[in-house]
């Protein structure tokens, strides 16, 4: 039989450590953004260039030659450290009339079909309302990508601040591990057995660190 007290204690317990993991927030990022936020907003971001048609297509026709998607990827970093970084400050002809000079004197690319001005509307919209951690464009965006990418039409689940959090504490232990994990394996190597001229094992050390 299940014992009540027992899961009433275990129940507490899980309250309360649910109730901290949702208060954890996320350090700064820049001025503009926590790096919940610029999480957000990337996601979004590379969301907005996937739907974007003729880039893809650019891409897909290496219109800049071989190197095509390495500069259109460059491209795609910087406006977004420009935007995350001037977002609150910017307005949307002015994404437009950079886009359009990257694009046309820089790559080459020439994009008439109006969505240029489209894609800078709707990356400004999205940033302002990261800012304001509203998720609605996201979600859209995340899907329409879901449904392109997966063929599936449901909505793509976007983490809490609290469990972007914990990912990444998550990683870092991981990271902490595996760097420990190296270090032993380093000192384990410093005891090297060597053989001299005459058959006989020596035992040397590398370094004289404590352990």
């Amino acid at each position: 039989m299940i014992n009540n007290n027992n899961n009433q204690q275990q129940q507490q317990g899980s309250s309360s450590s649910n109730t901290n993991n949702n208060n954890l927030k996320s350090k700064k990022y820049n001025d503009n953004l926590t790096e919940y936020q610029y999480f957000l907003f990337s996601e979004g971001f590379e969301g907005l260039f996937k739907l974007w048609h003729g880039i893809q297509l650019a891409k897909k026709h290496e219109a800049c030659g071989d190197d095509t998607i390495d500069l259109i990827n460059e491209f795609q970093d910087k406006l977004k450290e420009w935007i995350t970084i001037d977002g609150d400050l910017l307005q949307y002809d002015e994404i437009e009339n950079y886009i359009n000079d990257v694009l046309s004197e820089d790559l080459g690319i020439d994009i008439l079909d109006g969505s240029i001005n489209e894609f800078s509307k709707n990356v400004l919209n999205l940033f302002k309302e990261i800012l304001n951690l509203n998720l609605n464009s996201l979600q859209v965006i995340l899907n329409k990508v879901n449904q392109l990418e997966n063929k599936k039409n449901e909505n793509v689940k976007i983490p809490t601040e609290s469990e972007f959090v914990e990912n990444l504490q998550k990683e870092q232990l991981e990271l902490n591990s595996r760097m420990n994990e190296m270090m032993l394996m380093e000192e384990e190597e410093e005891d090297k057995v060597e053989v001299d001229e005459d058959g006989f094992q020596m035992v040397t050390k590398k370094s004289n660190k404590r352990r």
